[in-house]
């Protein structure tokens, strides 16, 4: 979470989207998480299990990164340094 706040920092207003989806958890818990990680990006709450049947989760982290119409190019397990120059400029490379 930490790397995501950071790239989500250095992406901001550049076409670049970063949501935390959470499923599974209340909104105590997520209050509790964000307390110890504060984030400034989304986290909305997969309540009914939609996102996670239409973006299977393989482990966690599951991350997907999706096109304008709704469509994973991309789907990467396990954790990332997300705020690494070179995955950051990869980001910026993807948008349309």
């Amino acid at each position: 979470m930490p790397s995501l706040e950071r790239a989500w920092e250095k992406l901001k207003g550049q076409k670049v989207v970063i949501l935390a989806i959470n499923v599974g958890e209340n909104a105590d818990l997520i209050f509790e998480f964000t307390g110890n990680y504060p984030v400034t990006f989304p986290i909305p709450m997969d309540q009914d299990g939609t996102v996670v049947k239409a973006y299977p989760v393989a482990g966690l982290p599951t991350t997907y990164i999706v096109d304008p119409e709704g469509k994973a190019t991309h789907r990467i397990v396990g954790s990332r340094e997300w705020d690494d120059p070179q995955l950051i400029d990869a980001l910026l490379k993807m948008r349309k």
